[in-house]
């Protein structure tokens, strides 16, 4: 039976090693070892003793080693040893960074315990110590990647990350210690860039690229939109559904998926252009080099150009000014710095209230400013015709914004259908009326007006002069009446 089996088995000792009485002999010659035991040194001679130390399960010894020298006096050597499990716990497993600039290199702390009593040895798997100084993008690295950790203490380890590109990442890593299989460790987070946006159109493109990303980005949004949690929804608020006796029910309806918005779609067009730029640059980066070139390299990751903004004056009078107020807002995760590069605008007559803008706060509340934008064709003396300039806003950290400034130059100028206007014989006591027409064929506003003389002012007269002399100055200042008259006059 089970039980006779469990009498005549004898049991094993490193399962029940708490009991003395349970455990085997063990001969001191299998605990320590000495080599070679003897041998014979001439003068001047050196030879090395290796002493060896067999760790048994739960085992605690002390030991002296005698060396006896033939004639001469007696050496000891105190020998101690103790046996024990290797045990360790590792703090961050699973490292969120969060919302991290893909163009800098973010760090986070793993700390490995040593809850034992022996040293042991760790190693990240598959990690090129060469690139602890420069990580590549989307690889992470641990510094240091292999090591010892005393017994009873704790070592920090640095995990380096670059994302290297302005999207949502997940990487695993092994590290293994001692002789345990190796524990994963999940990297995630999403790469971010700052960003501005301006309440201005869009440039339109010629060659229809900027219009084919819109698509593209409209369809990437909607298909993320549709994959969403169901959210429940009570019967008792379903005009499809019945209510139950018991009360109402929960259940699961699909939400339907809103529509992108235009500035979700243009955000999605400014993180494709920039992630397809920052692609490009990845096979440098991954190249060993130099950490002066690394850090110039990750700095162009973000040197993209990001489609133009329009700001269009219309027709513009020759001699009037226009001013356009623009707002900006950060719609980013991060502050903002930027300022105008305003080098262009020399005697272009645009002008720009725009300097050095520091640290626009952005997420949760997104903040806006506003700068004024001015036109002035007489100021900087301009011909008749269109004007273009560009300004560069370059945001720190960021992407460069393109705002492109238009206007026409024009003069008021209309047409008359008739030059000359020949009434002909015209009986007294009678008027005659010939119609003119005016057309306007500019695009701007032109304002006429018929300008007959000017009333002559009734003078004073002297009072010394003769009344006669005064009735006859007063008959010639009186007005005469018009021979001809513009209706309507303006």
């Amino acid at each position: 039976t089970l039980e006779e089996r469990r009498e005549v088995l004898p049991p094993l000792p490193w399962l029940q090693k708490e009991d003395p009485t349970l455990q085997l002999s063990t001969g001191i010659e299998e605990v320590f070892d000495v080599l070679p035991l003897y041998g014979i040194l001439h003068p001047g001679e050196t030879q090395r003793v290796s002493f060896t130390f067999y760790g048994h399960s739960g085992i605690s010894c002390n030991a002296t080693a005698v060396c006896e020298v033939e004639g001469g006096p007696t050496y000891e050597v105190n020998l101690r040893g103790e046996a024990s499990l290797v045990e360790y716990r590792l703090e961050g497993l699973d490292i969120d960074y969060g919302k991290q600039l893909f163009d800098q290199v973010a760090e986070a702390e793993i700390v490995l315990y040593n809850t034992g009593k022996v040293d042991f040895d760790f190693a990240a798997l598959n990690m090129d110590p060469m690139l602890q100084s420069s990580p590549p993008p989307g690889m992470p690295v641990l510094v240091p990647h292999t090591g010892q950790v005393p017994a009873n203490s704790q070592q920090t380890l640095t995990l380096k990350f670059l994302p290297g590109a302005p999207e949502k990442f997940h990487k695993k890593f092994q590290i293994q210690v001692a002789h345990f299989e190796p524990d994963i460790i999940t990297v995630h987070g999403e790469g971010i860039f700052p960003r501005l946006s301006f309440d201005l159109p869009r440039l339109p493109d010629e060659d229809g690229h900027y219009t084919r990303l819109m698509e593209e980005a409209k369809a990437a949004l909607t298909v993320e939109q549709k994959v969403q949690k169901q959210e429940p929804v009570s019967r008792a608020q379903s005009e499809l559904s019945l209510q139950p006796a018991g009360g109402t029910e929960e259940v699961f309806v699909p939400a339907e998926p809103e529509l992108p918005s235009e500035l979700d779609l243009q955000m999605e067009v400014e993180r494709r252009i920039l992630h397809h730029h920052a692609s490009s640059l990845h096979p440098k980066l991954k190249l060993a080099q130099p950490p002066n070139v690394q850090k110039k390299l990750r700095r162009q990751l973000t040197s993209a150009e990001l489609p133009h903004y329009l700001l269009h004056f219309g027709y513009v009078v020759l001699g009037d000014t226009r001013i356009h107020i623009v707002r900006v807002t950060n719609t980013g995760y991060v502050p903002v710095s930027f300022s105008a590069d305003q080098s262009r605008l020399f005697h272009s007559g645009f002008h720009i209230g725009l300097h050095h803008i520091h640290s626009l706060p952005g997420y949760p509340d997104h903040e806006t400013m506003d700068f004024q934008v001015t036109f002035d064709p007489r100021g900087a003396n301009l011909d008749l015709g269109e004007v273009e300039a560009r300004v560069l806003l370059h945001i720190q950290g960021g992407p460069t914004v393109v705002l492109c400034l238009r206007a026409t130059v024009t003069m008021p100028e209309m047409q008359v259908s008739e030059d000359v206007l020949d009434f002909g014989t015209v009986q007294c006591g009678q008027c005659q009326v010939i119609t003119v027409q005016l057309y306007n064929h500019k695009q701007v506003r032109c304002e006429w007006s018929s300008m007959p003389q000017e009333k002559q002012k009734r003078g004073k007269v002297a009072r010394h002069v003769p009344m006669h002399l005064r009735r006859q100055t007063w008959t010639d200042s009186k007005p005469k009446p018009r021979h001809f008259e513009i209706m309507p006059s303006s």
